[in-house]
């Protein structure tokens, strides 16, 4: 026969309430776990938000500079003093970096393509690491 004592009926109510504040600590975990990972998401977000419209100003500015000096190509150089050989060697030299910086705005592109294949991936792989089990 159980024992109905004042002790033991007492002892049974502390380990519900002892359980009871388990599982009410462990709820409020999960739901501090998600809300932070929802924060961290939404960070990084904005920092690959951010990253694409500084690597966008990049290859603008790039762009600008490259056509503003295929532009000048000859304007300068024909006033120069020195003659024809100082002309054509200027010309020559500014051809050069205008061929120069069309290849560096392509192989700037083609990285950013990249990266922004590889920061795609990366998120899609932490989604999925993270992503709760069912």
């Amino acid at each position: 026969m159980p024992d109905m004592s004042a002790g033991v009926s007492t002892q049974a109510a502390e380990v519900n309430a002892i359980n009871m504040k388990i599982a009410v600590d462990d709820q409020y975990n999960n739901q501090r776990e998600q809300f932070s990972r929802g924060r961290a998401w939404e960070d990084l977000a904005l920092r690959r938000a951010h990253n694409n419209e500084a690597f966008d100003f990049f290859v603008k500015m790039t762009t600008a500079g490259s056509t503003a000096t295929a532009q000048q190509t000859g304007q300068d150089t024909t006033a120069t003093a020195g003659g024809a050989e100082t002309a054509a060697d200027a010309d020559a030299t500014l051809t050069n970096v205008t061929s120069q910086l069309s290849d560096l705005t392509t192989q700037v592109a083609t990285l950013a393509a990249t990266l922004n294949a590889f920061l795609a991936q990366q998120i899609t792989n932490a989604g999925n690491a993270s992503a709760p089990k069912s």
